[in-house]
């Protein structure tokens, strides 16, 4: 409808007409719409009490599971820990070279943390772990020495040349 063919009052009309078809088409729509989510909102009212008990027992679970978990880290951790002191006490007899825990703790401590270090069920380390551990200790008290014997050599070579070393 063209209003300049037709006037003011005939396009008036058509509208008036056509939105009539369009509210009662929308009409339509939305009662299919409201049929068929009916039953899913009658689902979701029957839904949503049990899953919102099961997500709060989820959760908790879950809570539990983690702080379980990180106990475990740390009773790992300190069974490593105790692992390089008894080696450092070791070394000590024998060497009388002292290692340092914290350095061993820091950089290396971290790499045994998996249960597969330790024993099934258990906070015991597994042999293979052992073997790895007191490898560690070796190559740290194998640098150690080697600078031990470098700042010997440099206090050596300083007395030798009459230079009074700073120790």
């Amino acid at each position: 409808i063209d209003i300049e063919k037709n006037g003011i009052d005939e396009v008036k009309k058509a509208y008036t007409e056509l939105n009539k078809l369009w509210e009662q088409l929308e009409g339509e729509r939305k009662d299919i719409k409201k049929g068929i989510n009916s039953p899913y909102n009658d689902f979701e009212d029957l839904y949503n009490g049990p899953a919102n008990k099961l997500k709060t027992v989820r959760l908790d679970l879950k809570k539990q599971k983690d702080e379980y978990a990180e106990h475990e880290k740390e009773v790992r951790k300190n069974v490593v820990r105790s692992y390089f002191e008894k080696a450092i006490e070791k070394v000590f007899d024998e060497t009388g070279i002292q290692l340092s825990i914290d350095t061993l703790d820091q950089t290396y401590t971290s790499d045994f943390l998996k249960a597969g270090d330790f024993k099934k069920d258990s906070f015991e380390l597994t042999k293979k772990s052992i073997e790895k551990l007191d490898a560690i200790v070796l190559k740290e008290l194998e640098i150690l020495e080697k600078l031990i014997s470098e700042l010997n050599l440099i206090k050596e070579t300083c007395k030798k040349r009459g230079f009074a070393p700073n120790s």
